[in-house]
């Protein structure tokens, strides 16, 4: 098992200035709530487990933030579902503080067994991981059908987690580190933002294993309100139901969420049939490409594009409705 101190809990200020401090382009706005940006022009807000409406003002802020470099194209929120605007993803959450082997199901506890009894799991030193995780990180991008699996990305992708004062937990056999996930806890929220294994290993279940020794070290813990696995994918032509599976098994929920799209004023007319067929067209000829998949999702989710509305206006003229986000 790890040690709870392995995994620094960070405050929200904390949090902000170590992504501010590593380059990583974030937005504050008042009550706490982070904008970061998630991909290339798209921001998503922290902490994911937020479910509440955000204001006119906040979403404008994210749009025009003058320390922003480069402006979002795209920001994205979570909401409770409603009639109005029904649930279109799920939120995988661990909030059981009763988390324990004997509560889990026949499978996992025998896949946990087996990864617990074969492999050996504690924290790994980030820059000792671009040593020693390419081949889970290359693997697993590999079988979700993406090319962007590149040393590059992965060193890059390690030095960001670094930076944001993030920690990594390694499965190993013998001397080679056959699995390991990303993990960030900032103000009561965890969340495992990576999770990659080598193929060649998987028989050995690192990644049950993984999931088990994260939820017992961080869920006994009680100024740890929730762990995440994240979001289910947007990206179409994904294998959803093995992981969906998977998340279950090991002790997440899938709460429903409405996931809502805020897209700049200048790309409406874009947003339409067309052009969407358009890219689905170029994304057979691409399917690696995980930006254009993310695009092509986010656009296929009818009811959940919206759009910002340029003017200035009270919250209580927006209606957050199955059209969207806008000004009435």
């Amino acid at each position: 098992m790890i040690d709870a101190g392995a995994i620094r809990h960070l405050s929200c200020e904390q949090f902000f200035q170590a992504l501010q401090g590593s380059g990583r382009k974030v937005v504050r706005v008042a009550g706490g709530s982070l904008w970061i940006e998630a991909d290339r022009f798209a921001f998503q807000r922290y902490p994911t487990d937020c479910l509440s409406k955000p204001s006119v003002g906040e979403v404008e802020k994210v749009f025009r933030h003058a320390k922003v470099s480069v402006s979002p194209l795209v920001v994205s929120f979570l909401l409770s579902p409603t009639l109005e605007r029904p649930a279109n993803a799920v939120l995988y959450l661990a909030r059981e503080r009763d988390y324990c082997l004997e509560n889990l199901s026949k499978p996992a506890r025998r896949d946990v067994r087996r990864a617990l009894r074969e492999l050996t799991f504690e924290p790994v030193e980030l820059p000792a991981l671009v040593g020693s995780g390419f081949g889970a990180f290359n693997d697993t991008r590999s079988r979700a059908g993406l090319s962007d699996g590149t040393f590059h990305n992965f060193r890059s992708l390690c030095r960001a987690v670094e930076g944001a004062n993030g920690a990594a937990i390694g499965a190993w056999r013998g001397s080679t580190l056959v699995g390991f996930m990303f993990v960030q806890m900032v103000d009561g929220f965890a969340e495992i933002v990576g999770s990659y294994s080598m193929t060649d290993y998987r028989t050995f279940c690192p990644t049950d294993g993984l999931a088990y020794v994260l939820l017992s070290c961080l869920l006994c813990q009680s100024n740890v309100r929730a762990v995440s696995y994240g979001l289910s994918s947007i990206q179409p032509a994904t294998s959803l139901e093995g992981l969906h599976h998977f998340k279950l098994k090991v002790g997440f929920e899938a709460v429903p969420v409405h996931r809502a799209f805020v897209v700049r004023k200048v790309l409406r007319p874009f947003v339409t049939r067309p052009v969407r067929h358009g890219l689905h067209a170029v994304l057979r000829l691409c399917p690696g490409q995980r930006m254009l998949r993310k695009l092509v999702g986010m656009l296929d989710s009818a009811g959940t594009l919206v759009y910002e509305n340029c003017g200035s206006f009270r919250d209580d003229d927006v209606s957050l409705g199955a059209t969207g986000w806008r000004g009435k």
